[in-house]
C-alpha cells in the first residue's frame, strides 16, 4: 500500500508540474505585451500621426466630429521595462475656427473623471476625447501638444483639419499659453482601453 501511495504522489507531483507549465504557457501566449517602435497593440496598428515621446509611442487622429465637439482619439504604447505616465488631460489642445481664431479647448468632462495614470511597461491602450469650445463653434482645425501627454519638452504639435474645411492661414504652430500649464483631471472619454 506504502508503494502505490508513493507511486501515486509522483503521479501527482507530475500532474501538478504539467498543469504548472500549461498555466505559465498559456499566460505566456495570452500576453499582448507592446513592442517598442511597432505602433501595434493586440495585433491593431495604430491609427493617424505618430510620435514618440519618452517611453511612450503616440498617435492620434481626428474622428468625425460629434455634434459641435470635436473628437480626437489617442493610441500608445509604454516602450520602457518601467511605468509611464499617460496624462491626456494635462496636453493642451488648440483649437481654430473656420475664420482662423484661435481657441483653447477642454475635454468634455461633466464628471471629471479622467486623470493622469500609470501605463505598466509593455502595455498599451486608446482612448478618444471630445473637445468643446466656450460657445459650441465648430472648430475646422484642433493641434494638441502630444510630448505633454507624457510630460515631456519641447512641444510636438499634431494639427488636424476636418476634411470639408478650409482652414484660414493658421500659423505653422499653436502659440504658446502665456500661463504654465499644470496637471488637471478635466476631461471625459468617450470610449477607453488599456491593455496590459
Amino acid at each position: 500500500m506504502r508503494a502505490t501511495s508513493a507511486k501515486a504522489l509522483r503521479s501527482d507531483k507530475r500532474d501538478v508540474r504539467l498543469a504548472s507549465t500549461l498555466v505559465a504557457l498559456g499566460m505566456i501566449a495570452g500576453c499582448n505585451a507592446y513592442s517598442p517602435g511597432s505602433f501595434v497593440v493586440e495585433n491593431r496598428p495604430f491609427s493617424g500621426t505618430r510620435a514618440t515621446v519618452g517611453c511612450l509611442d503616440l498617435s492620434a487622429y481626428r474622428r468625425a466630429d460629434h455634434g459641435q465637439a470635436a473628437v480626437l482619439e489617442y493610441h500608445f504604447g509604454n516602450r520602457c521595462d518601467h511605468s509611464a505616465t499617460v496624462d491626456l488631460a494635462y496636453a493642451p489642445v488648440v483649437g481654430r475656427t473656420r475664420d482662423g481664431r484661435e481657441v483653447t479647448l477642454a475635454p468634455y468632462d461633466p464628471g471629471k473623471t479622467l486623470l493622469a495614470l500609470e501605463l505598466s511597461a509593455r502595455a498599451g491602450g486608446h482612448e478618444a476625447l471630445a473637445y468643446l469650445t466656450e460657445n459650441d463653434e465648430p472648430i475646422a482645425q484642433i493641434c494638441v501638444d502630444v510630448a505633454a501627454i507624457a510630460h515631456r519638452q519641447p512641444a510636438q504639435w499634431l494639427c488636424f483639419a476636418r476634411s470639408e474645411d478650409d482652414v484660414a492661414a493658421p500659423p505653422a504652430e499653436p502659440s504658446e499659453p502665456t500661463e504654465p500649464l499644470a496637471p488637471t483631471a478635466a476631461a471625459y472619454p468617450i470610449s477607453s482601453e488599456v491593455t496590459p
